[in-house]
């Protein structure tokens, strides 16, 4: 049996054996190339220049073989290895020079190996590290490692469901990345990771954390990832959150959150999203949001939200994927949605709207998702959205339209199963519109009387419950790749390789 890790030790004396025989070659050949010998009037200098060779090969060697792991981080990683159910690591006399796929290390000046970087968890086939055991833990040895800047735990303490251990607050003066994310942790986030100075990211992802948000949350100056998404939280948002100046990414969605919105986060002038859907929101969406220049992504999904989108929306010249369905808005949509030059998504589904759609909205050249269903909109769609020509999903089921489709032939034929018309008052196509060639419902009529066919209504049947399914679905396919896009915009912004693909995960 091969011990984890007994590879990297081969290596490691491979390594050795290639510097041995580079002094060697640097003594022969550098012997070689001066020729010195006694007869030469310059004997002395050359076999000076000649020592210096070979002091300065050994040098090298001996630089090599002084590196060491620092002793009381050597045990500490011993007992965190321990903890998770591996070890093996035990029998590494060194860690840092015998190293696996999870740990990394730099030396400091007096050649002192520090550890950096811990990783657990499988996160795909070809990025893998240490799997934990089923009855794994976080030691609290780990805040002895003074010098760790990440410290990652991917699915590690499901089967021993644990707090997060407050000595990881004892890492404040150099710990950069916190990753623990569907470990399953319990109880409340620990008021001693406010002491994490120089932390820049911290997920805590899909856990059973309960209790309220803090208000005193890490390095606000500084911190550019806050996940805590797919908890149990409680309690209000905390206005402190708008004090984060550098965060880039808030995602506080599929919690029990409640309260309102607090205007505070339209501070946050350089997030990119702000995910808070799937709680218990009321109350309206502050205005204040509208000063989020920066931002890409906006879900506010599944909340008891009223009083609408604010206008000042429109100034969100960034935005790429507003999605607020499941609320009650009981409002129309502003026209300013229609600034909105780099929206590719629109989802306000199931929401209460009212009123008309607004023509503005045709001016969304990149649009490629619009969503408006199951809501209480009226009069007919705009002919500006004959010009949506990047449009991919239109759905409109379940409102009081009517009138004429705007669409072309060519883009009825691109959207094809993807248009949803179904549950309206009275839409109809143009004569020269065929309803087999673009897969037009067989119950929406041709227009005739006005110019609109406003005159002409159809009672369409409902969807069948298998047909709401199928929505459902194609929505979610609808909504995840749109947040793929997005996200590969936002990692580029972001911080260490490890918290890069989560992002993706979180969406």
């Amino acid at each position: 049996m091969i011990v984890p890790g007994h590879h990297l030790r081969i290596t490691h004396h491979i390594r050795t054996h290639i510097r041995k025989i580079q002094m060697v070659w640097i003594f022969k050949n550098s012997s070689s190339q001066i020729m010195c010998n006694s007869k030469s009037s310059s004997s002395f200098a050359c076999w000076c220049i000649l020592v210096l060779v070979i002091h300065q090969a050994v040098a090298m060697e001996d630089f090599a073989v002084s590196e060491h792991t620092d002793a009381s981080e050597l045990q500490a990683v011993y007992d965190v290895m321990e903890a998770t159910g591996n070890g093996w690591a035990t029998k590494i006399h060194d860690v840092c020079k015998g190293r696996w796929h999870g740990i990394e290390c730099v030396a400091d000046k007096e050649h002192v190996l520090h550890v950096v970087s811990l990783s657990f968890g499988v996160l795909s086939d070809d990025t893998a590290f240490p799997v934990c055991s089923d009855n794994a833990r976080i030691s609290p040895s780990v805040a002895k490692l003074k010098h760790l800047r990440r410290l990652f735990f991917f699915q590690c303490c499901k089967g021993n469901p644990q707090s997060i251990p407050p000595e990881i607050g004892r890492l404040g003066a150099s710990l950069e990345a916190l990753v623990l994310r569907d470990n399953g942790h319990i109880g409340s986030i620990p008021r001693e990771l406010a002491n994490l100075s120089k932390l820049h990211s911290m997920d805590l992802h899909s856990n059973n954390l309960s209790s309220a948000i803090p208000t005193a949350l890490p390095n606000p100056g500084n911190l550019q990832l806050l996940d805590l998404s797919s908890n149990r939280l409680e309690g209000q948002i905390p206005s402190s959150l708008g004090l984060l100046k550098s965060l880039r990414v808030l995602d506080l969605s599929n919690n029990h959150l409640h309260g309102a919105i607090p205007g505070a986060l339209g501070n946050l002038i350089n997030l990119k999203k702000l995910d808070l859907s799937s709680n218990q929101l009321a109350g309206p969406i502050p205005p204040a949001l509208g000063q989020l220049r920066s931002i890409v992504l906006i879900d506010c999904s599944h909340n008891a939200l009223t009083g609408g989108i604010p206008p000042s929306f429109g100034n969100l010249t960034e935005l790429q994927a507003l999605i607020v369905k499941g609320t009650r808005m009981q409002a129309s949509i502003p026209s300013s949605l229609g600034n909105l030059a780099k929206l590719q998504a629109l989802v306000l589904s199931n929401s209460d709207i009212v009123g008309p759609i607004p023509s503005s909205l045709g001016r969304l050249s990149k649009l490629q998702v619009l969503y408006l269903d199951q809501n209480r909109l009226n009069g007919s769609i705009p002919s500006e959205f004959g010009h949506l020509s990047a449009l991919s999903e239109f759905n409109v089921e379940s409102n009081n339209l009517y009138g004429r489709i705007p669409f072309s032939g060519k883009l009825l034929l691109k959207l094809g199963q993807r248009l949803r018309l179904n549950n309206n008052s009275g839409l109809c196509y143009a004569a020269s519109i065929s309803t087999e060639a673009y897969l037009l419902p067989g119950s929406i009529i041709q227009c005739k009387g006005t110019s609109d066919g406003s005159h002409h209504k159809t009672n369409l049947p409902h969807s069948s419950n298998s047909a709401t399914k199928s929505f459902s679905r194609q929505l979610l396919m609808i909504n995840w790749p749109v947040r793929i896009a997005l996200t590969a915009v936002i990692s580029t912004t972001l911080v260490s390789s490890l918290t890069y693909m989560l992002i993706v995960v979180c969406l």
